[in-house]
């Protein structure tokens, strides 16, 4: 993991109930130009073979999560103003939680997975697939209930895009 001058950069690893917990977290003032600086971002794998609640947190930047070959048990996504693309898990069935205040959240859904998407939006536009059925504000891929592989996903965006889209 890269610093960027300014940021106090945080990692944890500790073992809480019998299961393995790492936090990484940059704080501090390091809002500015880059010039001559290159972008600031992390980089991080996981592990595709052990079970991971997945927990990530922005306030402001843009976000990139290709989820699709691991074993993600729980996700929450928090993103304050900024872009997000979550590419989600090719397998399992799963709850997922992302929230987006302002910018654009894109959710890329691999082929063998169906959905159940239940969106909460204030003054954001929605685009999802057009066999999706509607039902309020939920949104059903057509083999959902039949799915083995299959994700309930809850959508918040205040402000700005939410688009699902199937690859």
């Amino acid at each position: 993991v890269g610093e960027r001058r300014g940021a106090n950069v945080r990692q944890n690893f500790e073992f809480q109930d019998g299961r393995a917990v790492y936090s990484l977290e940059a704080r501090g003032n390091f809002v500015g130009p880059n010039i001559g600086v290159g972008e600031y971002g992390w980089d991080l794998a996981l592990n595709p073979e052990i079970p991971i609640d997945l927990q990530v947190e922005l306030g402001a930047g843009d976000m990139v999560l290709d989820l699709r070959d691991l074993q993600i048990s729980s996700l929450s996504v928090n993103l304050g103003v900024g872009a997000a693309t979550i590419t989600l898990p090719q397998t399992g069935r799963l709850e997922a939680d992302i929230e987006g205040a302002v910018g654009q959240t894109t959710i890329l859904v691999p082929e063998g997975i169906d959905l159940r998407v239940t969106s909460d939006t204030a003054l954001a536009a929605r685009s999802f697939p057009d066999d999706y059925e509607r039902a309020g504000d939920v949104y059903t891929s057509p083999g959902y209930e039949q799915a083995e592989n299959r994700i309930d996903l809850t959508l918040s965006q205040a402000i700005g895009n939410l688009v699902i889209r199937e690859e």
